[in-house]
């Protein structure tokens, strides 16, 4: 009587036991950060957390979005001198003298409405420039070039890795 009452406790911890552990692992949320745009949403884009430590192949970790999914993610609304633009370059790069690695290279022109304040216009295609690195992230080299009847007349340009535009 007693070997029977010992073989049910043990079949019940371990029922108890295989059902909180599937639970949990059933449960568990990744650690994931979401990126996102001013007035636009990207949830679908997620970006797991790496050790510090991790060594990282930049050459295999590079994503395209379509270029309509990048046009219509700028909110164009807030560039109230800038038509909405169109990606005219998009392509992997590298590795450079000065980027050892491979990154993104993309180019997007935009017709400048008004050309009476130069200032403002170079502070509307950095904006550009800024929600277009949001999209495609801080390996990317990106090209605002602001044209005039079809010429290209401001080129705002953000290098990959860094925070300032040129």
């Amino acid at each position: 009587m007693k070997i029977n009452f010992l073989i049910i406790t043990i079949c019940v911890i371990i029922i108890v036991g295989f059902t909180i552990g599937t639970y949990i692992i059933l449960n568990d949320k990744p650690n994931s950060a979401i990126l996102k745009n001013n007035n636009s949403s990207l949830d679908h884009f997620t970006v797991t957390p790496t050790p510090t430590d991790a060594i990282i192949d930049y050459n295999t970790t590079l994503d395209m979005p379509p270029n309509d999914f990048v046009i219509n993610h700028i909110n164009w609304s807030e560039y109230t001198n800038l038509e909405q633009g169109y990606v005219y370059l998009d392509r992997i790069e590298g590795p450079t003298d000065t980027i050892p690695h491979k990154f993104i290279e993309i180019q997007i022109l935009t017709e400048v409405k008004n050309t009476s304040n130069s200032s403002l216009i170079r502070s509307e295609l950095s904006g550009v420039a800024f929600e277009v690195r949001n999209i495609y992230g801080p390996n990317s080299d990106i090209h605002i070039l602001g044209t005039k009847d079809g010429a290209a007349t401001w080129d705002i340009t953000l290098y990959p890795y860094e925070s300032n535009a040129h």
